[in-house]
């Protein structure tokens, strides 16, 4: 754990492109990182829309892993959103995840899977 979270620190940009899974805490630990480093308007997510988070979850930019096009898209967004636009939607992603324990994550997910 401890080398993914120092991939963390040093990664601008996180992508999850899975197309199906159930709890994926790569995103709550890279904002979290992210917020201790204090560097929300240097980074972006970009998630897709298959991910086990992206219902639930907010302050990313999403994307269909099937379709090439989507997947540029998104890439293109999270590089060239304005930093201040960054850490808006950083703070937005820390601020769900902060006030979220694993049960409430996990009753949101089920939810939505409905």
């Amino acid at each position: 754990m401890a080398k993914r979270l120092a991939v963390w620190s040093q990664s601008q940009i996180l992508m999850i492109a899975t197309l199906k899974d159930g709890l994926c805490l790569p995103p709550l630990e890279f904002v979290t990182v992210k917020k201790i480093l204090g560097d929300f308007q240097n980074s972006s997510m970009i998630i897709s829309e298959y991910a086990g988070c992206s219902n639930a979850f907010s302050g990313f930019h999403d994307f269909n892993s099937f379709n090439l096009l989507d997947i540029c898209r998104a890439l293109d967004a999270a590089l060239s959103t304005p930093n201040d636009k960054k850490a808006e939607m950083m703070s937005k992603a820390y601020k769900y995840s902060s006030n979220r324990s694993f049960k409430k994550w996990v009753e949101s997910f089920l939810f939505h899977m409905k």
